[in-house]
């Protein structure tokens, strides 16, 4: 704001009631807050503010931290229909929503809601590409998505057993 001479910042973490936490000058444009960790429940205020008793220039303004979308760590195929996928437990997170699309689709469809850092996925097609997403909820915080990983299935491994039913002679 034009008459603004400073900028209160006010700091609440994990829904405690907001403090100051700095008084800056007003020609600072940007604000470096060093210690917050990757996710964290905090919500900022500023205020423009005048050296004048009792006359503060602007509303306040609020801005929450965003959830940090997981990433998908791994699978394992543990049978030719089903493969285990984990994912990556983001602090903060309650739930984890699981996508699935079909190497043809390529729509995703919503597998599950789950608050395990990993998923079964079971009635796959042996021999056939998925790519899967994940995302994680808190509340009405929701991340966005993770990239894209493809799983492609691997097909059934027939077993043969050969009996000797009779000798074959070959000239």
């Amino acid at each position: 704001h034009k008459d603004a001479q400073g900028y209160e910042i006010y700091i609440s973490e994990s829904n405690h009631p907001f403090y100051l936490m700095d008084i800056v000058d007003r020609h600072i444009l940007q604000y470096y807050v060093g210690y917050l960790p990757k996710y964290s429940n905090v919500a900022f205020k500023i205020k423009a503010v005048t050296v004048l008793p009792n006359r503060n220039i602007s509303n306040v303004v609020s801005h929450k931290l965003t959830l940090l979308p997981s990433k998908i760590r791994s699978w394992k195929q543990m049978s030719p229909t089903s493969i285990r996928l984990r994912y990556q437990a983001v602090k903060g997170a309650k739930y984890y929503d699981i996508y699935r699309a079909s190497s043809t689709a390529k729509t995703y469809r919503k597998q599950i809601r789950t608050s395990q850092n990993e998923f079964m996925d079971t009635g796959l097609v042996p021999g056939k590409a998925y790519d899967y997403k994940v995302r994680c909820i808190d509340g009405n915080q929701v991340s966005k998505f993770s990239a894209p990983y493809r799983v492609k299935t691997k097909l059934d491994t027939p077993t043969f057993s050969i009996k000797k039913t009779s000798q074959i002679k070959l000239t």
